[in-house]
């Protein structure tokens, strides 16, 4: 046996309660923390892909804008951007897409 085991069998005790208290609530304290620092990287994370996505579609909308229509987008410009984003989609589809709701 362990030498301090064999001078004391309270330290086995002692050994076996530590074991229990650092496996069963450290170790899931420590789990808590690791899991809300997860959550708070990936929460940043998401945040800053849908501010990218939304500074991207303000560049798209000012790049399809024309001076004719500075506060909306003409069919023709629609139509080109989903000939080039959806290429197999069909006309009536494209015109209901762009009058759509």
């Amino acid at each position: 046996m362990m030498p301090a085991c064999s001078r004391n069998r309270w330290s086995c005790v002692f050994f076996i309660v530590y074991l229990s208290i650092e496996l069963y609530f450290i170790m899931n304290l420590l789990l808590a923390v690791v899991f809300d620092t997860f959550n708070g990287v990936e929460k940043m994370k998401f945040k800053s892909l849908l501010l990218h996505k939304r500074s991207a579609i303000d560049h798209a909308f000012q790049l399809l804008v024309s001076r004719q229509r500075p506060n909306g987008v003409s069919l023709k410009q629609f139509d080109g951007l989903m000939r080039f984003y959806q290429p197999r989609m069909s006309a009536r589809d494209r015109f209901l897409t762009f009058n759509g709701p």
